[in-house]
């Protein structure tokens, strides 16, 4: 990996340009201020916000800092970095080209990139907007590799990933995975046939036309990128660290922009001046699965549907930052939330908003929701809730669930971070509780013989069977059998296993990572990915490892 040198960024906002714009009453406002309080502080970074209605700003403010050091407010027009949200101008750039007929939407991968492996020949690019590729995401395979948030890697570094993979995480078009590989592929692809790089060509296209002044694709870590917010991590003690990537790659994400101008961009969604219909229905076009199944997923836009009203979506994460944008298009009424800290997530904040100022608008779902369905008011008896005490399996996800009594509660627990009370529904059936807004699951017991099986459903989604196992245990003796060194030429890293305090501690190239727990015989899990052991002769001599966007990457054993 080439070392990235620290290019030192001024910030250009004064002070005084901290004035917001608004025409909600005091009691909305006051209201709207209430959820971002703990991140309006003069020490700490925060957030910006713009709320949107009818091509007017009814409400935008900025709260914390963009820059700790400097001590320089949020603002409307502090540029931050957008993340994900990044995806859908790339989207845009591929939808213009394909208007002027010089870029074929069913086009293949390898048509572009006939040295790539043969499973390109049926990737789209259709797929590749819609996440239906079966890539492997190489933003995951970026810390696979052992990199860290702030490690530099750059174009070359993600074509040898992706172009390395020697096979998909399943067959193109049987189902939905997001994935950055197939964003990073758009930009290249925009290159390839524009003759002008991805920030080039949604500047000419796109940026300028609309007088978007602030904001443009960055790929270059030299480049100085006016009234900067800074990224931060937030510890759980109340201080910060500097969370900056120096990844030099742009598609998947790569913008910074600010809450002014993505006005512009919302404001082009409905008045259609640069960007004509036609252009805008392919960008809303949802993708279709192999089956003839439509998916949620559109241009880089999710297209859904919150208490009954119709939205369009999309969320960004980067290091020490989150976006997201939330269109209700039937309302024309949009908002904008962008932070600066790891641990401001903008997706229910937006939200949050939505419920407050669209009040007396939600109507009822046209969507069937379990949500429907009422928690009882009498407890279950505890005889009752220990009979569903075990752990689960799922062969199907690879993952496990543990069910366990605390307080007279049921809680659920999907892994370290993950822990969840149930609130019943009926005698068999729970509503997992402490999720996101945006979120609903349920879990649902069913008998099987004298066991009970777990059934997890997500959104209305399709059901996941959980089967009750025991977690295998090993002596120290026995975790011998693991420890030794391992390489993937796939992700061209070495793993080594060593013994640490009788646990098993894993190294990528040399540099200490996580510790691994056994969840089944040969399975391991760990913060960072799932492992599955292979044995020859009775010996340990190959593994693979999984994780939510990247499946079965292949090690064997070496000296």
């Amino acid at each position: 990996m080439k070392i990235f040198k620290t290019t030192i960024l001024l910030l250009f906002i004064p002070f005084f340009a901290a004035a917001q714009l608004n025409y909600l009453d005091k009691e909305k406002r006051e209201a709207i201020d209430n959820f971002f309080q703990k991140w309006d502080h003069p020490n700490m970074p925060g957030a910006a916000i713009g709320i949107i209605q009818n091509g007017k700003m009814l409400y935008s403010k900025g709260y914390g800092l963009a820059n700790l050091e400097h001590q320089i407010p949020n603002t409307s027009q502090t540029a931050f970095e957008i993340s994900s949200n990044s995806k859908q101008f790339t989207a845009a750039c591929i939808v213009l080209l394909s208007q002027r007929g010089t870029l074929d939407l069913n086009q293949s991968l390898r048509s572009f990139f006939p040295d790539f492996p043969a499973y390109a020949e049926t990737i789209s690019i259709k797929n590749l907007l819609y996440h239906t590729s079966g890539l492997r995401d190489y933003a995951q395979i970026t810390y696979l590799s052992g990199l860290r948030p702030n490690d530099y890697y750059d174009d070359d570094d993600v074509m040898k990933w992706i172009k390395s993979q020697k096979e998909l995480n399943f067959t193109t078009g049987e189902k939905y995975l997001y994935c950055n590989s197939g964003y990073w592929l758009l930009g290249q692809i925009v290159k390839k046939v524009s003759g002008m790089n991805l920030g080039d060509f949604a500047k000419k296209e796109i940026f300028e036309p609309l007088d978007m002044s602030n904001t443009d694709f960055f790929d270059d870590n030299s480049m100085l990128i006016k009234n900067r917010a800074a990224t931060y991590s937030a510890s759980r003690s109340g201080t910060f660290q500097n969370l900056l990537s120096t990844g030099e790659t742009v598609g998947d994400g790569g913008i910074y922009t600010t809450v002014e101008d993505l006005k512009k961009w919302d404001d082009e969604f409905y008045d259609q001046k640069v960007l004509n219909a036609s252009f805008w229905k392919l960008m809303t076009t949802q993708g279709v699965l192999n089956n003839g199944k439509k998916i949620t997923y559109a241009g880089a836009l999710e297209i859904k549907e919150y208490k009954g009203l119709k939205t369009m979506d999309h969320g960004g994460r980067g290091p020490g930052g989150w976006s997201d944008i939330i269109r209700f298009p039937e309302q024309n009424f949009t908002v904008i939330v962008l932070t600066n800290r790891s641990d401001a997530v903008a997706t229910p904040l937006g939200y949050q908003i939505a419920d407050l100022l669209l009040k007396g608008k939600f109507k009822k779902s046209t969507v069937k929701k379990s949500s429907k369905r009422k928690i009882i008011t009498k407890k279950l008896s505890i005889k009752i809730l220990k009979k569903y005490i075990a752990s689960y399996w799922s062969s199907k996800e690879k993952s496990s669930r543990k069910v366990y009594l605390e307080n007279n509660m049921l809680i659920y627990k999907r892994g370290p971070g993950s822990i969840h009370p149930l609130a019943a529904i009926s005698k068999h059936e729970f509503k997992v509780m402490r999720t996101p807004p945006f979120i609903e699951a349920f879990v649902k017991f069913i008998k099987v013989g004298n066991r009970y099986k777990l059934m997890t459903t997500i959104n209305g989604g399709e059901g996941v069977p959980f089967e009750v196992y025991t977690p295998k245990v090993y002596s120290k003796n026995e975790l011998q059998s693991f420890l030794g060194n391992y390489y993937s030429e796939e992700i061209d890293s070495y793993y080594e296993f060593k013994m640490e305090d009788g646990k098993i501690r894993l190294y990528i190239n040399g540099r200490k990572t996580v510790v691994l727990r056994h969840k089944k015989d040969a399975l391991f899990t760990s913060p960072m990915c799932d492992f599955e052991f292979k044995k020859r002769n009775q010996l340990i001599d190959a593994f693979t490892i999984s994780t939510s966007r990247v499946k079965n990457v292949h090690f064997k054993r070496v000296n």
